[in-house]
Formats: structure tokens, C-alpha cells, sequence
């Protein structure tokens, strides 16, 4: 299927892309859970009997290598009884397999991790190993704190890490990469994480005799009937049709703007090939004119400028929604809450509208905004690689070649002491995801549910949703149909994307500049939709440019 692919020219980092909800999508999103059967941490690596690793020097090392992180825990990160942040199954396979010991150099929630991070880099006080983002990857390379891992990588990662990691012609990598040296190896997420599907209350459709809408004009017919015809016949005018938070490049945002070929937060080419800031073109001003009014009409919840996701997703929980423009994975949260609450309510996922009802164009974001870095006094860069090795074989490839024990044991592990415990959270050294991997496990259930052939089910993790979760029935069997069956048939069905043209590392004046000028932007944006004339738009372009937005445009031109 194609694809609008980014330019693999230069990346430039917007930091107002990068406020996606990857904590929700980490801990939610990922569909399978963690487990295995535990074996002594100080057991000695058994002989290699693969001929793979024994050639290709990927197994075990005769002697232990001890590897330093930095490790977070927190919402997301649960250890079954008997395990800990130090000892846990990632721990002990590693150890078992590949005879590497991980040890925790400083361990802090969740929510404090970018800023130790940022201390640790300040003192020159690091692990051998971290996972940082694209602005703390360029100070630590500009600080010369990070190993050259080209060579490294080129002999150690296995063809399926490889297959993974360079996934759209090795995009991910340009940011880590400067003057012919890799200082970074990708930490890919889902693909799909950034692309909007739209969810919307099935029942309330066919209650007030509705069909699920396809353009702009029927959206707004169907966000009215939502408001004011009482959906949830509670007899109160209590429901808001459509979800959406505070802050910019949220996906009802998103989803709006590309019916308007309009693309908030990212750099686009124009139609002379040139690049701009999508969020001030002129198709923005019409997706606002268009999000204005539906808020005047109530379709948003009135003080969604001030309420993040957390508190916006408790009105769908609460059954107080009926649309969501959200992300493959939501049907694990929060709509499966939602039926916690009320059992009877019907999801749907399809595409997103449309002007004509033609086919939709979305904006996807790139699936990578995290790297693993290595400290350049660290003895054993390698050792990351196989790591990564391990954990690919474990969690993402469908026939692994160089341990296949380890992963029958993770997936023993999924339906036993892990179940349900999210333990890929801490896998190490850290956590990654094929871009493409829930997309074609999608592929092989709907092929299984229409063929009722298991021979269709190939991959250990398709087989697993299925017997471990889907077939069990109940909620969760509920929120992985709903994931797999529609919502990933949604992504599977877009026929184009739109990509950031021009992402990476951050320019100088977006380093100076990119906060005022984030919050010039959604303080414009918000104003517009709550009400502001649609003239404000035009004074927004003005002191954009004026206040740094043609100094970051120039800085890209001349990094092309």
C-alpha cells in the first residue's frame, strides 16, 4: 500500500510534535503482556548450540559483561510477585542468554526521567546506556559523550532488528547520525500511534437514527444530534459529541485539519515544493473556521482548553461522549472503561470524514522520537545491539533464528505469572516496537476470523492475541477485536499519509524560539475555536514569522 513517505533529506524535531500521549500509548497500546518462567540471575550462560550466534558472534559472551541504565518505574511499569526494577525476566534472560547483567545506575519515576536524564548529561555523570530524545541525543553529541555504534551496529544487529529499525528506508536514523557516525539507534514505536481513526457510539447512532458520518457537512450534523437530541435518553442535555483536550497536534485536532488538506505542527511542502509550517497555512484557517463551529454548537466540551487528556478521556469513560478521533489502541483505553460502565455502549471505528467523502489523507508522525545512546567509555557497545537482538526475537519476529527458546518462554510468560502486568515496560535495556508489527498482526487475525484457517495465524504474537486474549472473551476480548478487527483495518486502509517533510534535530532558533512560539500557537488556536474572529489566524501567521518562525525556515533551508 503506499505511503506518502517523509524526506529522508534532513529531520527536523519539532518540539511541539512530540507531545503525543506515548505514556498511554506505551503502557495501553502495546497488546500483548509480559511474562515468563524465572531462572536463577546468577546462572551461568549455557554452551551455545546455535550455529547462527556461534558464527555470527551473537550469543553468549564467555565472560559476563555488566551494563549500567538508567531505569524508571512508575504508572505502567508492574512486576509480578518475586520480581523487582533489579531483577526481573529481562534481567535474567539476558543473563541466561547472552550472559550481559544489567544493573540500575539510578532508578526514578517515570515523570522525573527526562529531567535526571538531563542532570546526568550536565555532570558527565551517565550509564553505559540511555534512552534519550532528539534534544538531549544532539547536546550529548555536541558534549562528545556518546560511542560512534556505526560498526557496532553494522556487525552485530540481526537482519530482523535491522528489518525493524530502518523500516521507510532507515528514516529514524537520520537524527543520530552526524558526520558519518551513528550516535544513536532508534527506539521505534507503532507506526500507527500518531494516526487518527475515528470512534463513535454505535448505539447512539442507531438511537437517534443516524448513519456513521463520512463528510464535514454530515460530522456536524451528527456532533448536533449528539448535543441536542439526548442520545443517552437520560433526559438531560449532558453529552458532548466530540473528545478534545487542550494542547496542539491532538488527533481530533489532526483529524479535522486533514479534511482541509490542513497539517497542524509539522512542516509541509507547499505547492511549490517549498517548505512551510503547516499550522500557518491557509488551509489551517478553514479547519479552525470548521472546529469553531462545532464548539459554538457544543460539540467540545467548553473548557477543553484547559483539560488535558486524562481528564477529557473521564467523560468518555462516563458515557458523556460519542466520538473520539483517537488512536489504534483506544479501544483498550478508554473506551473498554466506558463499557465497565456501561455494559450496553457500542464502538465503532471508521476512517476519518472527509469533504467529499473521498478517501482521507492523514497526518502521521515519524514512529521513532527516542534513541538508545551509549557512553563512550563504556568497554562493550555491542552488547546493546544483542540486547536488542534478544528482545526482537523475543517480543517482534515471527520465526526467530537466534532465540527461539527465549521467546517461547516470554509468551509462556504472557498467559501466566506476567499476564496482564504490561512487563514489555521494562524490557531491556529498553523497551521497542516493530513500526509495523500490530499492522500485520491485524492482517493475520481478520485473515483467521475470515477463513477460520489457523494455519492464517503465523506469528507468535497474532497466536497469542488471539488464544490469550481475543478467544477468553470479555473485556479485554472485546477492546483486542475492536483494536485488530476495525482499527487497525482503518489504518490498513489509508491510502496515503501525510508525513512531517522535514524533521530531526532541533535548529538553533527552535531551541531559543520553539516554546514562545508553541505557546503563540495554542493560545491563537484556542482563542479561534472558542470564539475569536478567524481574522486573529492572520495575526498569528504574522508574529510567527516575525518572532522566530522565519529564522527556523531559513535554518532548515540551509541544513537541506
Amino acid at each position: 500500500m503506499p505511503r506518502r513517505q517523509p524526506s529522508t533529506k534532513s529531520w527536523l524535531h519539532l518540539l511541539t510534535v512530540i507531545t503525543l500521549t506515548t505514556t498511554v500509548a506505551c503502557s495501553t497500546g502495546n497488546t500483548t503482556n509480559n511474562n515468563s518462567s524465572v531462572n536463577d540471575p546468577a546462572a551461568t550462560p549455557p554452551d551455545s548450540n546455535n550455529t547462527v550466534q556461534e558464527e555470527t558472534n551473537l550469543g553468549a559472551y564467555p565472560e559476563t559483561v555488566t551494563v549500567s541504565i538508567g531505569a524508571s518505574v512508575g504508572a505502567g511499569i508492574n512486576y509480578p510477585e518475586g520480581e523487582s526494577v533489579e531483577d526481573n525476566i529481562h534481567t535474567r534472560l539476558n543473563k541466561e542468554m547472552l550472559n550481559i547483567q544489567y544493573e540500575n545506575k539510578f532508578v526514578v519515576e517515570a515523570s522525573k526521567m527526562s529531567e535526571k536524564i538531563n542532570l546526568a548529561i550536565a555532570s558527565n555523570d551517565l550509564p553505559d546506556v540511555l534512552l534519550v530524545g532528539a534534544e538531549q541525543l544532539q547536546k550529548m553529541i555536541k558534549n562528545d559523550q556518546l560511542a560512534d555504534l556505526s560498526s557496532v551496529y553494522d556487525s552485530y544487529a540481526s537482519d530482523e532488528l535491522k528489518r525493524n529499525l530502518e523500516y521507510q528506508d532507515r528514516v529514524s536514523f537520520a537524527p543520530a547520525e552526524m558526520d558519518g557516525k551513528l550516535y544513536g539507534i532508534p527506539a521505534p514505536k507503532d507506526y500507527g500511534n500518531s494516526i487518527p481513526v475515528m470512534y463513535i457510539r454505535q448505539d447512539w447512532l442507531d438511537e437517534l437514527g443516524l448513519e456513521p458520518p463520512q463528510t464535514m457537512d454530515e460530522l456536524t450534523a451528527v456532533a448536533k444530534a449528539f448535543v441536542e437530541n439526548d442520545p443517552d435518553q437520560n433526559g438531560q442535555k449532558d453529552t458532548y459529541a466530540i473528545s478534545l483536550e487542550s494542547g496542539l497536534n491532538t488527533l481530533a485536532m489532526d483529524a479535522i485539519a486533514a479534511a482541509y488538506g490542513a497539517y497542524p505542527g509539522i512542516m509541509v511542502e507547499d505547492e511549490s515544493g517549498n517548505i512551510v509550517y503547516g499550522s500557518t497555512q491557509p488551509q489551517m484557517k478553514e479547519a479552525l473556521g470548521k472546529m469553531q463551529e462545532l464548539y459554538a454548537l457544543g460539540a467540545f466540551d467548553p473548557e477543553f482548553g484547559i483539560k488535558d487528556y486524562s481528564v477529557t478521556v473521564e467523560k468518555i469513560m462516563a458515557g458523556k461522549v460519542g466520538i473520539l478521533f483517537g488512536a489504534f489502541w483506544n479501544p483498550l483505553y478508554p473506551l473498554r472503561q466506558n463499557l465497565e460502565n456501561e455494559p450496553d455502549a457500542q464502538w465503532n471505528a471508521y476512517p476519518i470524514p472527509t469533504l467529499d467523502g473521498g478517501e482521507p489523507t492523514p497526518k502521521a508522525l515519524p514512529f521513532t522520537n527516542e534513541w538508545l545512546v551509549v557512553s563512550k567509555d563504556f568497554e562493550h557497545p555491542e552488547a546493546i545491539i544483542k540486547s536488542m537482538n534478544l528482545w526482537t526475537d523475543m517480543f517482534i519476529s515471527s520465526t526467530p533464528e537466534l532465540f527461539p527458546e527465549a521467546q517461547t518462554r516470554w509468551y509462556e510468560a504472557l498467559s501466566g505469572t506476567h499476564k496482564g502486568l504490561e512487563a514489555h515496560n521494562y524490557a531491556r535495556p529498553f523497551f521497542f516496537d516493530s513500526p509495523f508489527g500490530n499492522l500485520e498482526v491485524g492482517r493475520e487475525l481478520r485473515e483467521y476470523q475470515a477463513t477460520n484457517d489457523e494455519s492464517k495465524l503465523v506469528s507468535a504474537k497474532a497466536k497469542d492475541v488471539y488464544n490469550n486474549q481475543i478467544k477468553p472473551g470479555g473485556l479485554q476480548g472485546w477492546a483486542m477485536e475492536k483494536m485488530y478487527y476495525e482499527a487497525e483495518a482503518v489504518l490498513d486502509s489509508y491510502e496515503s499519509l501525510t508525513y512531517p517533510a522535514f524533521v530531526g534535530a532541533a535548529t538553533p532558533s527552535m531551541l531559543s524560539k520553539g516554546s514562545t512560539l508553541g505557546k503563540l500557537e495554542s493560545e491563537a488556536f484556542v482563542n479561534i475555536i472558542m470564539g475569536a474572529s478567524l481574522d486573529t489566524f492572520d495575526e498569528f501567521v504574522t508574529k510567527y514569522h516575525k518572532l522566530g518562525g522565519d529564522d527556523i525556515l531559513e535554518e532548515i533551508q540551509s541544513a537541506s
